[in-house]
């Protein structure tokens, strides 16, 4: 029932959700300013307990301009309130200039006061499903606001709630649909607000797990996000030197999330900065691996090779020591000789003991050249035995450093004396790298000239003899 008229301040009052939208209020503002209002507002208490107008917006409004105090008011109850916004309505629908907002507002009033959409329907005579969808628009503030403020029409107004029915955080939606009216100029064509859509589920289940990431106490970053960047330093743990679950518990853990085209999540663990947590990346523990097992083969590889060459050096001194223990003198000892005067790399204990032994001198003293002329003055007639041992001991000393103008004719002497070359002594001489059998002519030239000079001593002396008989 309603109360009586009484004088209300008019800020007091509370302009309401009136159906329209657009109030003319014409010549009204001067009318008021001259008689002050002759027919009171009606006003009703809403939730929250303010004043505000059922009936008598376009009054309200030229009393504000007319900047008058107050107005007259009268405060209806809750069934005068309904049966008035209801008559609103229906006296509405007739009105051509009624825009689908201003059937929302009404009915968002009307459900607000527990009016249902049945009644709703039976009272304007517009069928229940409208009713509902209107409703349904009407209980979303983020939806109304949008229609409100950049006149977003009804039928987006209806896709936006069918996509909160469907998962999609309204709010995100919301600030993707803003943002794009203000890109286009107050319109958004049908395909791009499904583009829109699109993006706002997406980022919906992004945002959705990263709550629930973040209620397990571990950061995230949304790898979709425009601003995204990875740090140089950030690399994804199935890039680095460490499982999965060893790296749960290190501080820089952080979990990338994105989704792809079916909307289907995607988890990607990130160290945030592998260098201060000392993770070392896969590729380059990968690269140090490889290097290790490359320096392993090529250890191998030296340590069979010197295995080879001292294997070989023995058999090759075994070979010497029989010459040298010989009663006869090479065909190319003064070859020998000469060659291991080429030699000034000097000898070692080595070279020479093994030399000294084999003549059977002794090997007390590191002076070669002192024992050899001892070892002389005791065996008259050897010089040539005590040359030899020198001259071999020189040249294996070149042999060791690898001295290759001296060590290939020195091998290729002793192949020709009847000593068989080891493969790693071939390759020594060139002989496996090149593919030949290497060039030893020099020796051959030798060995001829040996040769001769040795059948030309022979002949010199029969013809001395033959003279002397």
């Amino acid at each position: 029932m309603a109360s009586e008229v009484v004088q209300t301040p008019v800020r007091e009052l509370r302009m309401g959700e009136n159906i329209r939208k657009n109030l003319n209020i014409g010549g009204l503002k001067d009318s008021v300013a001259e008689e002050g209002i002759l027919s009171p507002i009606l006003v009703y208490r809403n939730p929250t307990g303010q004043l505000t107008v059922l009936d008598g917006h376009r009054r309200l409004q030229a009393a504000m301009q007319a900047e008058l105090d107050t107005v007259p008011t009268v405060e209806v109850d809750a069934t005068e309130r309904d049966r008035e916004i209801m008559r609103q309505l229906v006296l509405n629908e007739a009105r051509e200039d009624l825009s689908d907002l201003d059937r929302v507002d009404a009915v968002r009033q009307l459900v607000l006061f527990g009016i249902d959409e049945s009644m709703i329907a039976k009272k304007t005579g517009k069928p229940k499903p409208q009713v509902e969808k209107l409703a349904k628009v009407a209980r979303s503030a983020p939806v109304v606001s949008l229609m409100k403020d950049e006149q977003m029409s009804f039928d987006l107004a209806l896709r936006m709630i069918d996509a909160e029915d469907d998962g999609v955080d309204l709010g995100i939606l919301q600030a993707m649909v803003r943002e794009q009216f203000e890109e286009s100029g107050g319109t958004i064509e049908p395909w791009r607000f499904n583009n829109l859509l699109y993006d706002a589920k997406r980022e919906t289940l992004i945002r959705a797990k990263g709550r629930d990431l973040e209620a397990q106490g571990i950061r995230w970053v949304d790898m979709d996000a425009e601003d995204f960047e990875r740090g140089e330093f950030m690399l994804p743990v199935s890039e680095l030197e460490v499982n999965q679950a060893e790296h749960e518990e290190c501080p820089g853990r952080v979990v990338g999330v994105s989704a792809n085209y079916r909307n289907e999540l995607n988890l990607v663990e990130f160290c945030e900065d592998f260098t201060e947590y000392g993770h070392e990346p896969r590729a380059q523990a990968q690269e140090r691996v490889e290097a290790d097992a490359r320096e392993a083969e090529n250890r191998r590889k030296r340590d069979e090779k010197q295995a080879a060459i001292r294997a070989a050096a023995d058999a090759r001194r075994e070979f010497i020591t029989g010459v040298l223990r010989g009663d006869k003198k090479p065909i190319l000892f003064d070859y020998l000789v000469i060659l291991s005067f080429s030699y000034r790399g000097g000898y070692s204990d080595i070279d020479s003991k093994f030399a000294l032994s084999a003549i059977g001198a002794r090997t007390d003293s590191p002076e070669l050249a002192e024992v050899l002329f001892d070892w002389m003055d005791k065996h008259p007639g050897k010089t040539w035995k005590a040359l030899l041992a020198y001259a071999f001991a020189n040249l294996e000393a070149a042999a060791s450093w690898s001295y290759y103008s001296v060590v290939k004719p020195y091998l290729e002497f002793l192949e020709h004396s009847g000593y068989v070359l080891a493969p790693v002594e071939e390759e020594m001489i060139g002989r496996m790298n090149s593919g030949g059998e290497g060039d030893d002519s020099g020796v051959e030239d030798a060995a001829e000239t040996e040769k001769e000079d040795a059948v030309a001593d022979d002949a010199a002396e029969d013809s001395s003899e033959g003279d002397e008989q």
